[in-house]
């Protein structure tokens, strides 16, 4: 920790600054709720060229940012949470210009000196070292119980007539190490519809935003006419719910984030 820096104090002020990825964010402001923070959150947009650039290489870059995305100015927060490669230089920038007040916390190994922030808080499998590194076992989320009962007391009278068991199926995307191809997502959905058939099961198939659309057809078709509930992307998401009364789980294997 730095000597100048404070504590996170949970009657204080909290940002939370991502690009705005839904995976990204989500860590973020699980951990600010986790810690009490209502979070303001604040989604970056970096100009061009400086978005394509190493974090260290970019000079001003509070200065850099896009009208378009949120702005990085005082009145400073009590508590930073941050993660996504174009936060890095931002978190650095913010802790300097508030003169060590603000308590940086990055989440996901962040590329440069962990010491340039309060806290960095990084999956074990990123094996990043440090004084001020903490690890977890996977992504940090914002799945509670009280989230879950509620979700299920919520969703769960329109499931009652799938058969059990229920297993919910969490479509992801494609990704630097993962393909959603037609071939794959055709064996998916093949698999799918032998567990309804063959052992009586109901499925629960939810996508997430980074899901092609072809890859929800795909599976929908597979499923026809089998006791299955896809959800179309309209009115809320039944994904807590899902969790919440699922006997079992199918999970893409596209991020850590995703498992």
């Amino acid at each position: 920790m730095s000597e100048t820096a404070t504590q996170p104090r949970p009657n204080g002020t909290c940002w939370v600054v991502t690009d705005g990825k839904a995976g990204v964010e989500g860590q973020c402001v699980g951990l600010a709720e986790a810690l009490g923070y209502a979070p303001e959150v604040k989604r970056i947009q970096m100009r061009r060229p400086w978005r394509w650039m190493p974090p260290l290489a970019i000079h001003r870059p509070l200065a850099r940012l896009c009208p378009a995305g949120a702005r990085l100015a005082a009145p400073w927060p009590d508590v930073l949470i941050a993660s996504g490669r174009r936060t890095v230089a931002l978190s650095i920038a913010v802790r300097r210009a508030s003169g060590g007040r603000v308590f940086t916390v990055q989440i996901q190994k962040p590329g440069v000196d962990p010491a340039r922030f309060d806290a960095v808080v990084t999956p074990r499998h990123d094996r990043l070292r440090g004084a001020n590194v903490i690890e977890t076992v996977g992504s940090l989320n914002r799945v509670t119980p009280a989230r879950l009962a509620a979700a299920a007391r919520r969703f769960g009278p329109a499931l009652t007539d799938l058969p059990r068991p229920l297993v919910a199926v969490m479509l992801g995307g494609n990704s630097k190490a993962y393909r959603m191809s037609a071939a794959r997502m055709t064996r998916l959905g093949a698999r799918l519809a032998e567990l309804a058939r063959r052992d009586g099961a109901g499925l629960l198939v939810t996508p997430s935003r980074r899901t092609p659309p072809r890859t929800v057809e795909i599976v929908r078709r597979a499923l026809h006419g089998l006791p299955a509930r896809t959800w179309d992307g309209q009115g809320e998401n039944p994904y807590l719910a899902y969790l919440a009364l699922a006997d079992a789980l199918v999970v893409t294997a596209d991020s850590v984030n995703m498992v």
